[in-house]
């Protein structure tokens, strides 16, 4: 499913009403919300959210597949656990000490 908002405020609106209702979203598309989310400017969401879009519409239903790969390119080791939890934890976690 592909669903196009007019702003970013009613993307994430409609993201959470989504999500709450049941209705079952991909890792993809959490982590999408997530980062795109986390973005301070508009002007950035918009452009971030068009380009993991792009990816999206030319991966279809393997970008979750997709995601997965690009996360054993980058990491250079086998995932430990779903690409989300995964990502949840990497960030929540503490990586440097001062």
């Amino acid at each position: 499913m592909y669903v196009s908002t007019e702003n970013t405020k009613d993307a994430f609106r409609l993201f959470t009403t989504l999500n709450n209702r049941g209705i079952p979203l991909t890792n993809a598309d959490i982590l999408k919300s997530q980062n795109v989310g986390s973005l301070a400017s508009d002007k950035d969401k918009n452009k971030y959210a068009k380009i993991w879009g792009d990816m999206e519409e030319e991966h279809e239903e393997n970008f979750d597949r997709f995601s997965q790969f690009i996360r054993t390119i980058l990491i250079k080791e086998k995932a430990r656990t779903n690409l989300l939890e995964e990502f949840t934890s990497w960030y929540t976690t503490p990586r440097f000490h001062l």
